[in-house]
């Protein structure tokens, strides 16, 4: 194979039961070749791509890349890419670099996130990676330069500390999907953390010397029992010596993913760590089901972590007092979707303690319709505003709170109300305050027949108005 080769496939054939697909496929790229493929439905032209991908294998052939070249692919799919640009469009293709990319938004979208979870990354980690992706840089390249960038910068902004410790992050999970390398062991677990957070954290890669406890919003303040100090690594081995010795040959697919989530849940409650243990988890986990199999990248989790998180905290939760009991379905249908595909919708709200007693129907309703469709149930909670202003208020999350009293009597924009709260990212207000509120009847919008008015505006209910006046007197009683 020459330099001018870019791509080569010699007699490519692929059968399946009943079907040929290809054969005898011959085809050759050379550099500055641009190639469109055509045919009927079922001549075999997605077979043909995902054989070049590596999605599917062929039965019998060979496919090379040239020398330095690499392959992206982006899924067949009309609508998906829409709303991209084409620079992301194009990044999507190249899951290591995307993996980077996906950094520029909050890691974890938590309400008490850290400093280390909230980060977002800088132009010239941007800059680097398009340079990562035309070739010119290795993924190692990537992460020297960005260490060499942050020494030998004259002039330093104030939150430079911030994009430094995000882009090291970013690039170091990047790198460890990208290993094929991994060891199904605690020291191996131990290591991606040292790995993914070295340069971030002093104990990166050690274990936590003290017990733990962390208030979560999705328990309303209440906390997970998580693994002793003295007995962190004792477990970690037992867990995952058990999966190693679990077989799960004659399990249905229900049965595996039940196991699989099962195993996750012991794994994540040990908490070794200090911080950074629910992306230590992520990446521990993909790596060992693809070592078994699975076909699965960091997508969903890097869309998603917050309800990843939320759903290992209510799997592992337990409160017979309050007759809670843990609840593994929300991690089900996360696995569900990364395994097979499925589309289960993964909302944080639905997970919150107490959440079913206040709405149990409303996940299935727009929002724009809930201001005149609410259920019997959810009626039956808000009538308790005239009889028990203090519990209605209680049973609100803060987020929702917050948003009614900034509103309070007037009306504003979702720009100016995300800038009187203090929040910059526009998916995690509309999805974790303005739906929420717009769904429990507390906020219309002014345009109702309009949602996409340039002049549009939010203002309460007048439910809203009594909720946020119970709010108000709560906070003067304060």
């Amino acid at each position: 194979m020459d330099n001018n080769t870019v791509l080569e496939m010699k007699n490519i054939h692929k059968s399946f039961p009943g079907v040929r697909a290809l054969k005898g496929v011959d085809f050759h790229l050379n550099k500055g070749e641009i190639h469109a493929l055509m045919g009927e439905n079922g001549a075999g032209k997605s077979t043909f791509l995902r054989a070049i991908s590596g999605d599917l294998d062929p039965t019998t052939g060979s496919i090379m890349l040239g020398p330095g070249e690499r392959l992206s692919v982006l899924s067949q799919d009309h609508f998906k890419w829409d709303a991209l640009t084409v620079m992301d469009t194009v990044m999507m293709g190249h899951t290591v670099l995307w993996d980077i990319m996906k950094q520029r938004e909050v890691l974890y979208a938590k309400e008490d996130f850290t400093d280390e979870d909230g980060l977002k990354v800088s132009d010239y980690l941007k800059e680097t990676a398009v340079r990562h992706i035309e070739g010119d840089i290795t993924i190692d390249d990537v992460r020297e330069q960005l260490k060499s960038y942050y020494v030998n910068k004259t002039t330093h902004d104030e939150d430079d500390a911030e994009k430094e410790e995000a882009d090291r992050v970013a690039a170091n999970i990047a790198k460890l999907l990208n290993e094929q390398s991994f060891s199904f062991t605690a020291l191996e677990f131990l290591n991606i953390h040292r790995h993914l957070f070295e340069g971030v954290f002093k104990h990166a890669g050690k274990l936590r010397p003290y017990d733990i406890s962390k208030k979560e919003w999705v328990l309303r303040g209440d906390s997970v029992v998580y693994g002793r100090a003295a007995d962190i690594m004792m477990a970690l081995r037992y867990d995952i010596q058990q999966e190693k010795d679990f077989n799960y040959k004659g399990l249905n697919t229900d049965e595996i993913i039940d196991h699989i989530v099962d195993f996750v849940t012991l794994l994540w409650q040990n908490h070794p760590f200090r911080e950074g243990n629910t992306r230590t988890t992520a990446v521990f986990v993909i790596k060992y089901l693809r070592s078994i199999g699975f076909k699965v990248d960091n997508d969903l989790f890097a869309d998603n972590s917050w309800y990843f998180r939320n759903a290992l905290v209510r799997a592992n939760y337990r409160n017979p007092s309050k007759g809670i009991e843990p609840n593994k379905s929300f991690l089900i249908k996360f696995f569900r979707n990364l395994l097979m595909g499925e589309h289960h919708e993964l909302k944080n709200r639905y997970m919150l303690v107490g959440y079913n007693d206040v709405d149990a129907t409303s996940a299935s309703t727009h929002a724009s319709t809930h201001v005149s469709t609410h259920t019997s149930t959810h009626t039956s909670t808000y009538k308790n505003t005239h009889t028990s202003s203090d519990s209605s208020v209680s049973i609100l999350s803060e987020n929702i709170k917050r948003l009614l009293v900034t509103i309070g009597t007037g009306e504003k924009s979702v720009k100016e109300m995300m800038e009187a709260v203090g929040l910059k990212n526009r998916p995690n207000f509309l999805e974790y305050s303005l739906t929420p509120a717009i769904t429990e009847g507390l906020v219309k919008m002014k345009y109702p027949n309009s949602p996409r008015h340039p002049r549009q505006k939010y203002l309460l209910t007048v439910k809203g108005l009594m909720v946020y006046d119970n709010c108000v007197k709560s906070k003067r009683k304060i």
